[in-house]
């Protein structure tokens, strides 16, 4: 008989609904507390902000850093590098991602231009569930802004030379919702250019499955 309650198990939630003869009201979703799961890299297709923002006609260079490619493209558009990537000539750039909501992070994984080796300046990679990033809510993770251009503090980590294999810097699981980078130019010019930015982690009500 119509209307029932309905209670449906998925590989990592319960659905409960309401089943009517014309079809069916979810009214509740809950995720299975404990649910050991794959890390996936949750960054992937995420809108990336720009601050400063880019130039106009860089705008478009912004979902570069989010489409899950680190290699060179066979027809790139024309007067354009092989290697998509976001171009920032305005000094001090930070590259900032909005998961959504909170995950549990343990990694994140970035590309600038690779191709010579370059080494970038005034490297942070830092996490935080306050869009703001205030000082006393951020995790930084990485820092070798060793002159403390950032203000969060002079970094003690080494500059290194890129390579197609990308920084991987991994922590003990974190909660956060917004991850962001910075660079100010390099050995090379004074521009910043990052090529793909992976942040990996689970749901936070999910046992990181490592």
């Amino acid at each position: 008989t119509f209307p029932k309650v309905e209670r449906q198990e998925h590989a990592q939630d319960v659905e409960i609904a309401i089943q009517y003869k014309s079809g069916k009201f979810p009214l509740a979703r809950f995720r299975v507390p404990g649910t050991v799961i794959e890390r996936t890299n949750l960054a992937l297709g995420i809108q990336a902000t720009v601050s400063p923002a880019l130039p106009a006609a860089n705008v478009w260079q912004i979902p570069y850093a989010t489409d899950g490619s680190i290699e060179e493209q066979a027809n790139p558009p024309q007067g354009t590098d092989p290697l998509g990537y976001i171009d920032a000539s305005n000094g001090f750039t930070w590259v900032t991602l909005d998961l959504g909501e909170e995950y549990l992070l343990d990694e994140v994984k970035l590309w600038h231009y690779y191709p010579d080796g370059r080494t970038y300046k005034e490297v942070l990679v830092q996490i935080s569930s306050d869009p703001n990033f205030a000082l006393e809510n951020t995790i930084t993770l990485f820092n070798n802004d060793t002159a403390n251009a950032a203000g969060y503090g002079a970094g003690d980590d080494a500059e290194y030379a890129e390579t197609k294999s990308g920084k991987s810097i991994t922590f003990a699981p974190q909660k956060a919702r917004y991850i962001r980078t910075s660079a100010n130019g390099s050995n090379k010019n004074g521009n910043s250019h990052f090529v793909e930015i992976m942040v990996f982690g689970v749901p936070t009500s999910s046992t990181l499955k490592l």
